[in-house]
């Protein structure tokens, strides 16, 4: 009987170098009318986390410039989120609180910590966590709705004063 052992050493010679942030993060941007979505893929950890900041900061001001009132961010086909991309995440909802863009997450798993952290910290208030994208829409297209009513209530009530 051959009891002997044979041991393969699998070697890939491209694995041994560092992988391209660009590879394993990925992001769309999509203007959809007032609001705008940004798809993401991949992987959100610490050694994208420069990626994952560049990205955001983009699509917020892309949303701004273009005169948007909301950024939904999809993250359903996100492979991983480190909680520091998270707590970025939440950066990016102030940011977008000063510059008149609310920001919303799409998170579609059910294990998913996005939306626990998220009511743990406190932080659900300032950055929605909705189950899909056409809940965020409709959540975004809805507070648009309420703002134009606003405006018009508001535009009424000068011309009744004057």
């Amino acid at each position: 009987m051959n009891t002997t052992r044979r041991t393969r050493h699998w070697t890939n010679t491209a694995t041994l170098e560092q992988p391209d942030p660009t590879r394993l993060l990925l992001a769309e941007f999509e203007p959809y009318g007032r609001a705008s979505i940004l798809h993401v893929r991949g992987i959100v950890d610490a050694y994208t986390l420069t990626r994952w900041q560049w990205v955001l900061e983009s699509a917020l001001g892309t949303t701004a410039m273009d005169g948007g009132r909301h950024l939904i961010i999809d993250l359903t086909k996100v492979d991983f989120l480190s909680l520091r991309t998270i707590f970025t995440l939440a950066e990016l909802a102030r940011q977008g609180c000063r510059r008149g863009v609310a920001i919303s997450v799409v998170e579609a798993r059910p294990y998913a910590v996005t939306g626990r952290v998220m009511a743990v910290t406190g932080l659900a208030e300032m950055l929605p966590v909705y189950p899909d994208l056409l809940g965020a829409l409709t959540a975004a297209h809805s507070d648009l709705l309420l703002a134009g009513a606003e405006a018009v209530i508001g535009a009424v009530g000068e011309s009744g004063d004057a």
